[in-house]
């Protein structure tokens, strides 16, 4: 008997991720994931070049990262999105030593890739950033080669980290107009940490926020196992340069965990591991949260239990 042939197409991969998020975990639904998530991933390198060299001057930490399995099912489950236009499968941080600097960076990007920015930073609640969606057009089988930019400085990134820290709940808290108790208390105490920052930068747009690292080597993979239950990094390899070695441990990693919720297996992209240190601070944070800088350190620090 023959082997079955398998689907590439853009219709069957979206019928098939949508399944995965009803929780048809079979074998088909699977590999059209696993398929959709390795054709972007070898443009993961290829990406990060085209618009680093722009930015090699500033000596800023930049990060790249492969979108996880659970993460991307969980996102279609929420908004019931057609993954193959899910502009964050393949997602690089680039973080700023100053406000000025992250207005700059922001131009610079535009320019290169003729794109309008997601400006978030006028917020005075919640989350503040820029994002960048940028689309390079079809790889095969008409998937496009669509990847996402945020551009951050280092006082916004350590509020978007402290509040990744207290879980998943944290995100009904801007998506959702009815909320009470605890969550209440976490927004206000979240609005009034950005107020500060926001504040801040708004007032000395030079400063500089954090210090260069002038290590130039090459960018390398870096397979993280972290346990969320403990908020610790359990075990993180070595720089591994070559793509396709590396995501072959990868995935065997995160198919073996795949059933463990407490488990997150992450593919991140630096040149090293200072560089890595800064763009993904909760890896390497006590409870995952880093210290708050004392220019915008807040009277309180909120506690929340999830």
């Amino acid at each position: 008997m023959s082997q079955k042939s398998f689907d590439h197409s853009k219709s069957f991969i979206k019928k098939s991720v949508k399944a995965l998020a009803s929780g048809q975990f079979n074998n088909d639904n699977v590999k059209a994931l696993e398929y959709l998530r390795n054709l972007k991933s070898k443009y993961f390198l290829e990406n990060l070049n085209k618009f680093v060299h722009e930015l090699k001057d500033l000596k800023l930490s930049i990060s790249g990262r492969l979108k996880r399995f659970d993460t991307i099912i969980r996102k279609v489950q929420k908004r019931s999105s057609d993954v193959n236009s899910m502009g964050d499968i393949i997602g690089y941080r680039i973080v700023t030593h100053s406000y000025q600097e992250s207005e700059q960076v922001t131009k610079l990007l535009s320019d290169l890739f003729q794109a309008e920015p997601r400006d978030y930073t006028p917020r005075s609640e919640g989350y503040r950033a820029v994002h960048f969606i940028i689309n390079l057009g079809e790889i095969e089988n008409g998937i496009n080669n669509i990847f996402e930019i945020q551009v951050r400085t280092y006082f916004q990134h350590i509020w978007s980290t402290w509040s990744e820290s207290y879980g998943e709940r944290v995100k009904e808290i801007y998506g959702n107009s009815n909320i009470s108790g605890s969550l209440l208390q976490l927004k206000h105490w979240l609005n009034s940490f950005t107020l500060i920052i926001k504040n801040f930068e708004n007032k000395n747009q030079t400063y500089k926020q954090l210090k260069e690292i002038t290590l130039n080597e090459p960018f390398g993979y870096y397979i993280l196992h972290f346990d969320t239950n403990r908020n610790e990094l359990t075990s993180m390899s070595e720089k591994i340069l070559n793509l396709s070695d590396v995501r072959e441990i990868y995935y065997k990693y995160e198919e073996l965990n795949r059933d463990n919720k407490n488990i997150e297996i992450v593919l991140l992209l630096a040149n090293t591991l200072e560089h890595l240190k800064e763009t993904h601070p909760r890896y390497f944070s006590l409870d995952a949260r880093p210290e708050i800088p004392s220019e915008i350190l807040p009277k309180t620090i909120y506690s929340f239990g999830v």
